[in-house]
């Protein structure tokens, strides 16, 4: 996934806060860093005008929309929280509906964390589906 002149100058705006927070620059050089910063970010802008250009000379996209989310990947990302609790959740799906029996140490271990989280047992399938929804986005 590119990373757009904005989220660039973005980035590099909130580094040189922090430097100038932390003293390593003045007032002075924040302000010049700044103007080179947005130098380059119009020069990236113009680059990345330039390829869509010509891109779109040869596409295959189908429309904007297209060229845009493969290019520069506009569906969010999901947080390692979200990722860990989806896994929880579909885990504890196939838990139900295989009937497991922990009979290892791990398995009972896998249990016990299970049931701290709140997703061992279910005390039917209506509560197993209602605490364990995934998207169908996935």
């Amino acid at each position: 996934m590119k990373q757009t002149a904005v989220e660039w100058y973005t980035e590099k705006t909130f580094n040189q806060i922090e430097l100038l927070k932390k003293g390593y620059v003045n007032q002075e050089e924040f302000l010049g860093g700044l103007l080179k910063l947005r130098d380059k970010a119009k020069e990236m802008e113009k680059e990345a005008h330039k390829q869509t250009y010509y891109q779109g000379l040869n596409s295959n996209f189908q429309d904007f929309e297209q060229y845009y989310s493969e290019t520069f990947g506009t569906e969010e990302q999901m947080t390692r929280e979200e990722k860990l609790e989806t896994i929880v959740k579909l885990f504890a799906k196939s838990m139900f509906y295989g009937d497991w029996k922990w009979e290892t140490p791990n398995e009972r271990v896998i249990t016990m964390l299970m049931q701290e989280v709140g997703m061992y047992p279910f005390k039917n399938e209506d509560d197993m589906i209602f605490k364990t929804p995934v998207s169908d986005d996935l």
